[in-house]
């Protein structure tokens, strides 16, 4: 809802996760400070570090992930990044989410599907009917998704140590 009172012109519901986390953020840096506190976990000590970081150095790089995947030599599909409405929907359910995220299929000979245009059902048994070589690789799409990140300097006793921020959780843990 904050995003949707804030942001004008633009429908919030399609933004990515990690664009609404990135906005989100920056909203939040612009309206109540830049900086915030964070407690940090050190891995090794067990110890929670005290951090103060500058929200408006958070980054979102978006790698150059492979978004056509090979189902097999006639079939290719086209993946797209989950919105939050996806994963409200699909209620943290991965089957779900890679579904939701299928965008559009392309056949050889020069078709091309819009998933929108089936039957949940019809998608399922598409999705029941994809190679698990093909499913790894929707897989791997979804682990190479962007968010938002910054790497964090901090010390546990005289060690520097830097651990590195991902997802709006961390910057509010």
């Amino acid at each position: 809802q904050v995003l949707t009172n804030c942001v004008v012109d633009y429908d919030v519901s399609r933004f990515t996760t990690f664009d609404t986390e990135f906005v989100f953020l920056n909203l939040r840096a612009n309206s109540v400070s830049q900086t915030t506190n964070i407690r940090i976990l050190d891995e090794d000590s067990q110890e929670y570090v005290e951090v103060d970081v500058d929200l408006n150095d958070i980054e979102c790089i978006i790698p150059n992930t492979e978004k056509i995947i090979d189902v097999n030599d006639e079939v290719q599909i086209e993946m797209r990044y989950p919105t939050y409405k996806d994963l409200i929907s699909v209620d943290q359910d991965i089957m779900g989410t890679l579904t939701k995220c299928i965008d559009k299929v392309y056949i050889s000979g020069g078709d091309v599907l819009d998933i929108k245009d089936f039957t949940d059902q019809e998608v399922d048994e598409f999705v029941n009917s994809i190679p698990s070589d093909a499913f790894n690789k929707m897989q791997e799409f979804f682990n190479g998704m962007p968010a938002v990140t910054l790497d964090v300097d901090y010390k546990v006793g005289k060690k520097k140590k830097t651990k590195t921020l991902r997802g709006i959780a961390d910057f509010f843990s």
